[in-house]
């Protein structure tokens, strides 16, 4: 490990806060899936997934972001995409199940598909990275449209507590994922408009994910 300065030792201080959090999350939520009798089992499992695989990926960014050892390794990439895929992967399913009923796992089967080619892929191409970077889209894109899908369905159908729950997991996902895709496009190996963007944004990023990860869980709370 290199010699950080004060900033980097700050904004690496806020990743690690962010991936707490994601652990604790995770662990409380699969905890609570499993020993509880009175809540809605899958979908806490699947809450709980969906932070570990997150808060895994992001682990897997750190090592790739700040360590030069690792720097430029497309198998931390690899795993990294594994993570998001493998997190979102149970909500998915949770969600046909239980609103797209009349898909019969359709959607799911065609994400485990793609994802199984991206992986397929990779291996093949012995990691190139871009050609990783064109196979980890469509079936990344087809789970979020899944979750999105799903979300908003229950926004407009539902009312009360499910809306309520419904709503603030889009908000939560929307700036957690929103700034994770702001800070790797224009953060520390990005290339920012302004140089000192970057800067602004190593530390706006994990300030604005643990603020969506802490409106996703709350959402996440409703349901249960």
């Amino acid at each position: 490990m290199g010699d950080f300065s004060d900033f980097q030792k700050t904004e690496l201080s806020l990743w690690v806060i962010v991936i707490v959090l994601l652990l604790i999350l995770a662990y409380y939520f699969i905890n609570r899936g499993i020993h509880k009798e009175d809540i809605p089992k899958s979908f806490n499992i699947a809450a709980g997934i969906i932070f570990l695989g997150v808060g895994y990926m992001r682990i897997c960014s750190i090592l790739y972001d700040y360590f030069d050892i690792l720097y430029e390794n497309q198998i931390i990439l690899f795993l990294g995409n594994i993570g998001v895929f493998l997190g979102a992967l149970p909500l998915v399913l949770y969600l046909e199940k239980n609103t797209y009923r009349r898909t019969k796992y359709l959607l799911s089967i065609v994400a485990i598909v793609f994802f199984s080619v991206f992986i397929f892929v990779s291996l093949a191409s012995n990691f190139d990275k871009m050609v990783m970077g064109f196979w980890v889209l469509p079936p990344f894109a087809i789970e979020l449209l899944i979750l999105a899908g799903g979300y908003i369905y229950l926004i407009i159908k539902s009312s009360g507590t499910v809306r309520k729950s419904s709503l603030l997991i889009l908000i939560g996902v929307a700036l957690l994922l929103g700034f994770w895709y702001i800070h790797g496009t224009y953060g520390p190996h990005g290339i920012p408009p302004i140089p000192i963007v970057a800067d602004y944004l190593a530390i706006l990023s994990p300030l604005f994910i643990i603020i969506g990860t802490l409106i996703a869980a709350k959402g996440f709370f409703g349901y249960s």
